[in-house]
């Protein structure tokens, strides 16, 4: 599935083409990220585009992607029996100790992701998660903006541990199908972060969240 006009414009945010088999209305290629349909796509649709291996600059072939719990990432179980599934795209200990393997990073729009998460509800892609340096922002939001239009935006302050005073600002896009929420800062000062999900979606994974087992044990 190619992109074009405006599209070309968006550096590569996912790595691989997949063509969603989920039936349903058509969805505008607008709504579409390289293939991966939020609210469509299929778990083990992208777990087969986003598995990947390569040659690490000892001649050794590493995993990239993807990251899940069947490859060691910590779950918490609850949210499992309630059909969440959450996963990375890359295996950290390959970034860690194979410097030499390209792939690691994830790019979001002309932007380098530090990590990122990708959220399925009851087997189907409902958002996805990413945290950027601060500095990344300005190659971030134009190809968001070339791409969707102007965001809405609305701001508040946040302040360090020594009193310093910022102000914080979100951009938001509403599309039909497909949200995209940018926060200047998210968790840190030097840190920027992206989420896109499926409205729909969204509310049935806050919904799963309060319906999780709670834990009898008392610890």
């Amino acid at each position: 599935m190619t992109m074009v006009g405006k599209s070309k414009l968006v550096a590569a945010i996912f790595s691989v083409v997949v063509s969603s088999g989920i039936a349903g209305p058509a969805i505008g290629k607008d709504l579409e990220f390289k293939g991966f349909v939020f609210g469509r796509t299929t778990f083990s649709e992208w777990q087969a585009a986003m598995h990947k291996t390569a040659t690490d600059f000892l001649g050794s072939t590493v995993t990239i992607a993807p990251y899940c719990e069947e490859q060691g990432k910590y779950v918490d179980q609850a949210e499992v029996a309630v059909g969440v599934k959450r996963c990375s795209s890359f295996t950290p200990s390959a970034g860690d100790t194979n410097v030499g393997v390209a792939g690691t990073m994830l790019q979001v729009g002309d932007a380098v992701a530090n990590t990122d998460e990708w959220v399925f509800v009851d087997g189907v892609l409902a958002q996805y998660n990413a945290t950027l340096y601060h500095a990344q922002l300005g190659n971030l939001l134009p190809p968001l903006r070339a791409k969707y239009g102007n965001p809405t935006e609305h701001s508040d302050q946040v302040q360090n541990a020594f009193g310093a005073k910022y102000v914080n600002t979100v951009y938001e896009w509403q599309l039909d199908g497909m949200n995209i929420v940018v926060r200047g800062y998210q968790g840190r000062l030097d840190q920027s972060g992206i989420t896109i999900f499926n409205p729909l979606l969204q509310n049935k994974l806050e919904t799963k969240e309060k319906q999780k087992p709670v834990s009898k044990s008392g610890l």
